[in-house]
């Protein structure tokens, strides 16, 4: 794991207020919309879109934050991008 000094110069004393976060918007939220996405609600991309979303500002913060990019960055990245493109392509009526 990281250790504390990751986080010098960033808001936080230890791992637990950016756990919560990412427990939440990236695990809960993740569940639920894909919950929502297998019963077809119709606003279903439009959420894939945003949860990719918050996944990209996520990794740019924490990048900010940390004063490091590393691999783990660019495939995060990677994924959340896939995650809105394929939102997108939902949304056009793609199946």
């Amino acid at each position: 794991g990281w250790t504390l000094d990751k986080l010098e110069g960033s808001p936080f004393e230890d791992y637990f207020i950016p756990g919560i976060f990412l427990f939440v918007f990236l695990g809960i939220i993740s569940i639920a919309i894909s919950i929502l996405v297998f019963k077809k609600v119709k606003e279903y991309p439009i959420l894939i879109i945003s949860q990719g979303g918050i996944l990209l500002i996520w990794i740019v913060i924490q990048a900010i934050l940390i004063w490091e990019f590393n691999l783990l960055h660019l495939i995060c990245i990677s994924y959340g991008l896939f995650i809105i493109a394929s939102g997108i392509f939902l949304l056009k009526g793609g199946k």
